[in-house]
């Protein structure tokens, strides 16, 4: 059956007015995201490898480190500067990101492979720790997750998740990346055990 070029121009019409109101009611933002979600969940959206150029390098200041406090999966609160001696993987995610969720297989294998060069926090943005602690058992990561005790202090704020900082040991330096990456690669694990050396 041939379609004759008035029907082509109706529906074309059509398209761009529906465009034009999914548009004017912000409904195509949350069209999107549910397309992006799927797409990820699906395999079909995959994290790319991190660059090191892609970081950004923040000064650290000692107030803001004090100001940071986690509680564990135990009930137990920490400070950021417990972890001053070591190199520090800090990951904020929720359960309810798709590209925080993309990401974590990924995590996970680098926190097999450095666990005892590293120390992992992974920041749970999730209002129920219990839902963030059943999705961890459920998908079997074994790294340690926290969430933020109190407020989260200004400098490591970030405009959407997930976001990713390193700390290297005893230094008031910190280094910063926002979005879904890849980090279980050869380059990123030389770059987090060279965080370390004096």
């Amino acid at each position: 059956m041939k379609i004759s070029r008035k029907s082509i121009w109706k529906l074309l019409v059509a398209g761009v007015l529906l465009c034009a109101v999914l548009v004017a009611t912000g409904m195509h933002k949350k069209i999107l995201r549910s397309l992006h979600f799927r797409l990820l969940n699906a395999g079909i959206i995959t994290p790319r490898e991190i660059g090191l150029s892609d970081f950004e390098q923040l000064e650290l200041l000692p107030a803001s480190a004090e100001a940071l406090q986690l509680i564990d999966e135990n009930g137990v609160i920490h400070q950021l500067t417990d972890w001053d001696t070591d190199i520090l993987f800090m990951n904020k995610w929720a359960t309810w990101c798709a590209p925080c969720i993309a990401e974590m297989p990924g995590i996970q294998k680098l926190y097999d492979s450095n666990s005892q060069s590293a120390s992992f926090v992974m920041v749970t943005f999730d209002t129920d720790f219990e839902k963030a602690k059943k999705f961890k058992q459920q998908k079997g990561f074994t790294f340690p997750i926290y969430q933020i005790y109190g407020f989260e202090p200004e400098a490591f704020k970030t405009p959407s998740l997930p976001a990713t900082f390193l700390f290297p040991p005893g230094q008031a330096v910190m280094y910063r990346y926002v979005g879904m990456r890849d980090y279980d690669t050869p380059e990123f694990k030389e770059f987090l055990k060279s965080l370390g050396a004096p």
